[in-house]
């Protein structure tokens, strides 16, 4: 990825880490012990693995959360913009 692409310095890019992410047993569980933006964690959720991920940095955490959490479809906020969730909503 280019740098602008990228939200960590070390980012891998995605299709890479869901093939990797294959390797895994389906419902198997994936450790990143050093987890950065996340993109192992958004692979595995992808591919339909189990994650766990351990970030030391709270801005990482930060945005390893949000982005797991969007690859997991669910509502997250944006900067000044709230999350709109309607996943209650029938």
């Amino acid at each position: 990825n280019s740098p602008r692409d990228r939200e960590h310095l070390t980012q891998k890019p995605l299709d890479v880490m869901r093939e990797l992410a294959k390797i895994t047993p389906e419902g198997g569980t994936i450790l990143d012990p050093f987890m950065g933006s996340g993109t192992t964690g958004v692979a595995a959720i992808v591919e339909g693995r189990r994650f766990v991920g351990v970030e030391m940095v709270p801005h990482y955490q930060q945005v390893a959360e949000r982005r797991i959490r969007e690859a997991q479809g669910e509502a997250v906020a944006r900067g000044e913009q709230d999350a709109l969730d309607f996943g209650g909503v029938a």
